[in-house]
């Protein structure tokens, strides 16, 4: 957990994970389940004073493959009349607390769109001066233990290192979790919101790759 969000250190905060002891083996989308729970432990770091706590637990329900996931603090809290908006974009809680955290905002709005996609929804609980509890169920298939060594082939990264993409995407939240993906992997990434621009664009420079959506404004 402090390898995600490495504050947690410079914080002194305390943080405890809470697994079931049985092993649990789902098929799942390493990235995208990552940057749902940093974001959700980065924003309880953000408004958590020094020493508090922070405890992250995962649990299996009852029902096959659902996962329950749940990040919670002893933090600031967030007012009731403010829930409504903690999820919308650019949203940042500093002016109810008095603080600055800097960020983009962004990052709560992120976790509501990737879970909505994922056919789930993020839940709120919270009291002001108490903490926040956030919390969302995942369906996953279920893995299958394998017990016989097999070759691992680890594709060859540095062949992506240096390489151009343009991204022609008119969403703040996609382009964001895009170019973090493709910056991971050393790849250079220019983002152009409209169609018109990056035709013009791509006149005048090269790219070994076009990322495009399909509905864009305009065009």
């Amino acid at each position: 957990i402090k390898e995600l969000v490495p504050s947690i250190t410079e914080k002194n905060l305390v943080v405890d994970g809470q697994y079931q002891e049985e092993k649990m083996m789902y098929l799942a989308d390493e990235s995208i389940f990552r940057i749902v729970v940093q974001n959700l432990i980065s924003n309880s770091v953000k408004y958590t004073p020094e020493r508090g706590k922070i405890i992250v637990k995962i649990q299996k329900q009852k029902e096959k493959g659902i996962l329950y996931i749940e990040v919670a603090d002893n933090g600031y809290g967030i007012p009731k009349d403010q829930q409504s908006q903690i999820f919308g974009k650019l949203f940042r809680a500093d002016n109810v607390f008095g603080l600055d955290t800097g960020g983009t905002g962004l990052g709560l709005s992120i976790v509501k769109k990737i879970l909505e996609l994922m056919g789930s929804q993020i839940h709120l609980h919270s009291e002001s001066g108490k903490g926040s509890t956030f919390s969302f169920e995942l369906q996953f298939e279920k893995g299958i233990a394998n017990n016989v060594k097999e070759e691992i082939i680890q594709p060859n990264q540095s062949l992506l290192t240096e390489k151009k993409v343009l991204l022609v995407e008119d969403n703040k939240i996609n382009q964001m979790i895009t170019q973090k993906m493709l910056e991971k992997r050393g790849i250079s990434c220019k983002i152009i919101d409209n169609g018109e621009d990056a035709i013009e664009d791509v006149k005048v420079n090269n790219y070994d790759l076009i990322l495009m959506d399909v509905h864009l404004p305009g065009i």
